[in-house]
């Protein structure tokens, strides 16, 4: 399954975008670019990311109120902080407001590509530790029974589940994932389409 992550990153210095996106663009990334923190917030008001690189200093809010203000409406997302301040006061600062990881410029391709690996991967565990909303749920069954009319698997659900929200692959998520939309399946009531119990549970038409 083949997914693209977006990343934002904040910098007034157009070189640290030009860094990230030559170092991630080629390994499933899409790298966008902000400024400042009002250009950043405008963005984030508009679009869904799955991570957030921010400077520290820059014209304007700073990258610790960016952080601030995007974990007080996006707790979920993962911001880092990237700068060359790396002071105790910063790095106390960025972690009272919540920051993931504080990385300190200059920085190598091998260490943005790692905390892009882990920024998203948090992004993605904290989506799987939500609950399943059952007329979400229903809108992705009958998405996969457009595509599928005969029938569709838990598991083709389950797997669209993933790719709309671009969840890890690895058979560990699968496994829990399938478990939970399972469980949730079974408890629907007629919406559009049947639930079957066979040797697997099936969703099917509704005649």
């Amino acid at each position: 399954m083949n997914i693209t992550r977006k990343i934002l990153v904040i910098d007034d210095d157009p070189v640290i975008g030009q860094t990230f996106t030559r170092v991630l663009s080629n390994k499933g990334y899409a790298v966008i670019t902000a400024q400042n923190g009002g250009e950043a917030l405008s963005k984030l008001a508009g679009e869904e990311y799955d991570a957030i690189f921010t400077d520290i200093k820059m014209p304007g809010m700073s990258g610790i109120e960016v952080a601030k203000q995007i974990k007080a409406t996006k707790p979920w997302l993962p911001v880092v902080i990237v700068s060359g301040y790396g002071s105790d006061a910063n790095r106390a600062d960025a972690a009272e407001a919540g920051v993931t990881e504080f990385m300190q410029k200059p920085l190598s391709p091998e260490l943005i590509l790692d905390s892009a690996e882990k920024a998203t991967h948090e992004s993605a565990a904290w989506a799987m530790s939500q609950p399943i909303d059952a007329l979400a749920l229903t809108r992705v069954v009958l998405a996969c029974l457009r595509a599928h009319p005969r029938g569709v698997s838990v598991e083709d659900v389950a797997e669209e589940i993933m790719r709309q929200n671009g969840l890890p692959s690895e058979e560990a998520s699968q496994t829990r994932l399938l478990g939970r939309v399972r469980r949730r399946l079974a408890g629907l009531g007629a919406r559009g389409f049947v639930v079957v119990q066979t040797d697997e549970l099936w969703c099917i038409p509704q005649a």
